[in-house]
C-alpha cells in the first residue's frame, strides 16, 4: 500500500503511528494520510489529487489552515464518495502581520471580517487573544458540521503550539459529508 503513495507526486503524504494499549500489549498501526486545500486555488486539481490519493490507499486526510468552514463544506460535498475521516487544521492567529502572510505567502484564504478584527487589535496580548478567539469560532462552525471524534489537531507557530493547542481547547471532529 505504501508503494503507490510514494510511487508518484503528491501535494503532501502524512504518515502517522496510532498507538493503543491493549491490556498486556502494547500495538501499532500506521495510517497513511494526505493534506488537502479545500481552499486550493484550482479546486478542479485539488479534487483529483484527493481522489488519486484516496484510491492509492489514504486512510484520512488533514487540511491546510482552514478559516473559511465554508470552503469545507463545499469540499465535502465534492468528495462524498470517499468515506476517509478529514480532519480540519485550525491555526490560532497570533497577529495580523501572521494573517498577512498566510494570504499573502502561503496563499490560505482568510474572510476579510477575520482581517479586519486582527488589525483592529491594538497589542500583542489583544492580536493573541482575538486569534484564540477566531479559532475557537472556527472549531465551533466545523463542529456544526460533524461528529465528535477523539483527539485534536491544531496548527500554530511551532513555538506556541503547545500553548495554542491548550488554549483553544479544540477537539477534532469527524466531518459528515451529507
Amino acid at each position: 500500500m505504501l508503494i503507490p503513495l510514494f510511487s508518484r507526486p503528491s501535494p503532501t503524504i502524512l504518515i502517522a503511528a496510532w498507538i493503543w494499549w491493549e491490556p498486556n500489549w502494547p500495538q501499532t498501526a500506521l495510517l497513511l494520510g494526505v493534506e488537502v486545500n479545500p481552499g486550493a486555488y484550482n479546486l478542479e486539481e485539488e479534487l483529483r489529487r484527493f481522489e488519486a490519493n484516496v484510491k492509492a490507499g489514504a486512510e484520512f486526510a488533514i487540511t491546510q489552515p482552514l478559516f473559511d468552514v465554508d470552503l469545507l463544506v463545499a469540499f465535502l460535498a465534492r468528495t462524498r464518495e470517499f468515506a476517509i475521516p478529514v480532519i480540519a487544521g485550525i491555526w490560532p492567529l497570533t497577529s495580523f502581520r501572521n494573517a498577512e502572510f498566510l494570504v499573502n505567502e502561503l496563499r490560505v484564504p482568510i474572510p476579510e471580517a477575520y482581517m479586519d478584527r486582527m488589525r483592529d487589535a491594538d497589542s500583542a496580548e489583544a492580536a493573541e487573544a482575538e486569534g484564540l478567539a477566531i479559532a475557537r469560532e472556527i472549531v465551533e462552525r466545523v463542529a456544526s458540521h460533524s461528529r465528535r471524534d477523539p483527539g485534536e489537531h491544531s496548527h500554530g507557530p511551532v513555538s506556541d503550539s503547545n500553548r495554542c493547542s491548550a488554549r483553544l481547547n479544540s477537539r477534532a471532529y469527524r466531518l459528515d459529508r451529507d
